[in-house]
């Protein structure tokens, strides 16, 4: 059981560093407004969906509380996919390329329609430019990370 929360940690913090950095740089490059472009900004969008607007004005502490729910969003996703991979019934799984473009293309629509409505945060208008960078991110950004780190663990752990 530890070895398995170690896995959905590890996954969690890795797809969540990895998306955020891919998403502050596409940010940077696509707009050239220096308010969009920090880390900062992008962590409190996330925290804008518990506290709306508010988040924006909370400095650091509401970009960690954004920080905060995307490990916690991200380590649900990672307890899924390794749900899932443990069945041994989706062998499709067992590829991380495969298995975290699949996450992805499963993740971003969920959280794009599903979650993000629900709560407080503003969102893009949807664009084909948007789009496309938004599946990027979650596929190769966030996917790819998750499936690997869990596959290599649960690989390690079965080893052992």
């Amino acid at each position: 059981m530890a070895s398995r929360v170690r896995a959905i940690a590890a996954a969690a913090f890795l797809g969540n560093l990895a998306i955020t950095l891919y998403l502050a740089t596409a940010l940077a490059v696509q707009y050239h407004l220096p308010w969009s472009t920090t880390l900062r900004r992008l962590l409190q969008w996330d925290a804008s969906n518990a506290l709306g607007g508010a988040a924006y004005h909370g400095g650091w502490s509401s970009a960690l509380l954004g920080v905060a729910m995307d490990l916690v969003v991200s380590a649900v996703w990672a307890a899924l996919y390794l749900a899932l991979l443990t069945t041994q019934r989706v062998r499709l799984l067992a590829n991380p390329w495969l298995g975290g473009v699949l996450l992805g293309v499963i993740v971003m629509p969920v959280m794009r329609y599903l979650v993000v409505p629900i709560g407080h945060a503003q969102r893009t208008p949807d664009s084909v430019g948007t789009l496309i960078d938004l599946l990027i991110a979650h596929t190769l950004f966030f996917g790819v990370p998750v499936a690997a780190t869990l596959l290599a663990m649960t690989r390690a752990r079965a080893r052992t």
